[in-house]
């Protein structure tokens, strides 16, 4: 049996016998809430499994907290649908437009979190955006609770690609093959998620020292193409990139930033639940993470400050921390690996290059 399930039957266990009150009221709170019954299990699953997350995400989930501004043009078109949740990043977010509209979406949903830097009048403009905004301070657990308040509204059994407004959600061959080629290969293989980890991208200067702010892509174009997978408890676990080699930081680089959503799935930061479903995939996607641009480092002063990220925003905090000390850290290596186009990404070695050769054969095939 595997682990997690020991640790899942163990918890439900000893909270049957009363040692474990805390699990038990979370149990209570999740019966009482009137959710699809599929969700429920799955959402018990969660509490059994020692996460404290299910009752912030039923609470943000119910509250209808998102409100619509406006629908895009293009709610009905097929393919899959962008949802991403902001606040003040209106460079990343052209930017985020921009690639995936080239690679074939046409259907966007942004939730907005009270943006004060033109990122709402932007999009607000954007005929093929449907556009929420929301005013509760910001969670990773309570957008989650955001993004199925949308999903619910938009429909489920349909794709979705969950991003942060810092990501581009990428694949080998996508000069070629647009995302709907890609999702129906996935379709005509039963696959219903994906396993896409962050792959830091960086320039040749110092963090927060960029040189032009009109093409992101072009000056951020370097990666490791090293990284360290392994399967963990709930999930697969991938670490490694530059921010483990400069900072000495172990993040989870694991997302599942497409799926196909239905009312038992509920997706995290770095896992899915339920647990099953983290291991459905192997490594079929990235996601190009653009952090340490010129404007951040302000930003990640307040993000430390503030302490409203996970485990008190230390991570921010061991940003901030390196660089009082050295303002001249940069990624760049003799191994950096500089991105040319997509066919540099199966050179990272925890691809499933067998997929993406696969992928692109059935492709071609049909055309």
């Amino acid at each position: 049996m595997p682990n997690i399930f020991i640790k899942q039957y163990f918890i439900y266990f000893l909270s049957k016998l009363g040692i474990f009150p805390k699990v038990n009221a979370r149990l209570k709170f999740i019966k009482k809430s009137n959710l699809p019954k599929t969700m429920e299990i799955t959402l018990m699953q969660m509490t059994y499994a020692g996460s404290k997350k299910a009752q912030k995400f039923i609470k943000s989930y119910l509250d209808n907290s998102i409100k619509l501004v406006k629908q895009g043009e293009n709610n009905n078109k097929e393919g899959p649908v962008l949802l991403c949740a902001v606040k003040n990043d209106l460079k990343r977010v052209k930017l985020q437009l921009e690639h995936h509209r080239n690679i074939g979406i046409g259907n966007f949903i942004y939730i907005d979190n009270m943006s004060y830097d033109g990122t709402f009048e932007y999009l607000n403009m954007q005929t093929d955006v449907t556009l929420y905004r929301v005013d509760v301070p910001y969670n990773s657990t309570i957008r989650m609770g955001w993004w199925y308040q949308a999903i619910n509204r938009e429909g489920f059994n349909k794709w979705y690609l969950m991003l942060d407004s810092d990501e581009l959600f990428a694949y080998p061959y996508m000069e070629n093959v647009k995302i709907q080629e890609y999702v129906d290969f996935l379709d005509h293989n039963n696959i219903k998620t994906t396993t896409t980890p962050l792959i830091d991208m960086y320039n040749k200067n110092r963090i927060f020292n960029s040189t032009s702010d009109n093409d992101i892509k072009a000056e951020y174009c370097y990666f490791d193409n090293h990284y360290f997978k392994k399967r963990g408890y709930f999930n697969w676990q991938i670490h490694g990139g530059p921010r483990y080699r400069i900072f000495s930081l172990k993040n989870e680089l694991t997302k599942h930033s497409l799926l196909k959503a239905d009312e038992e799935t509920i997706i995290c930061d770095h896992e899915i639940f339920p647990f099953s479903r983290n291991f459905d995939s192997s490594v079929n996607g990235f996601l190009l993470h653009y952090k340490f641009l010129k404007d951040d480092l302000e930003k990640y002063i307040n993000i430390a400050d503030k302490g409203h990220f996970s485990y008190g925003s230390s991570e921010y905090k061991t940003y901030i921390k390196h660089f009082s000390k050295n303002s001249d850290i940069s990624f760049i290596t003799d191994k950096s690996q500089k991105y040319n186009n997509s066919l540099d990404l199966l050179k990272i070695n925890i691809t499933d290059k067998n997929f993406f050769i696969s992928m692109n054969n059935w492709v071609n095939n049909k055309k």
